[in-house]
């Protein structure tokens, strides 16, 4: 073989860029790799097309997106839900205390008569009792 027949392969110059054997030093031998798993180690696990079916990465954020953005709708839709709710409870009540307020004054007026009515009919007794002698004092 002549330096022609070997031009076309590298030199000594050209493999001064590739990693050395001691370079390699710190990474796995034969040795090392024995105690992995083969191709024939891993047969019995699923392949590519066996896992074809199943949510890629790209699915499961899509499907996470869309839940977010459901739960964001439904959370919207229950603070909508509550804030009605508050405001029909707040005009219940207030006609609670409406009505609550109505009954205390129709009370008064009528506990007011009935004193009325029991001092007049005292006054009249007494009046009685004095005219026919039969006063108490």
């Amino acid at each position: 073989s002549t330096k022609a027949d070997l031009a076309g392969f590298s030199t000594k110059a050209d493999l001064a860029g590739f990693a050395t054997k001691a370079d390699l030093a710190g990474f796995a031998t034969k040795a090392d790799l024995a105690g992995f798993a083969t191709k024939a180690d891993l047969t019995g696990f699923a392949t590519k097309a066996d896992l074809a079916g199943f949510a890629t990465k790209a699915d499961l954020t899509a499907f996470a997106e869309a839940m977010t953005d459901k739960m964001g709708i439904m959370l919207g839709d229950a603070k909508d839900s509550v804030k009605k709710a508050a405001e029909g409870y707040g005009g219940t009540l207030e006609r609670i205390e409406r009505d609550l307020s109505e009954f205390r004054s129709e009370w008064r007026n009528k506990s007011d008569d009935t004193d009325r009515v029991l001092t007049d009919h005292v006054n009249r007794i007494v009046a009685l009792e004095r005219r026919t002698g039969l006063s108490r004092e």
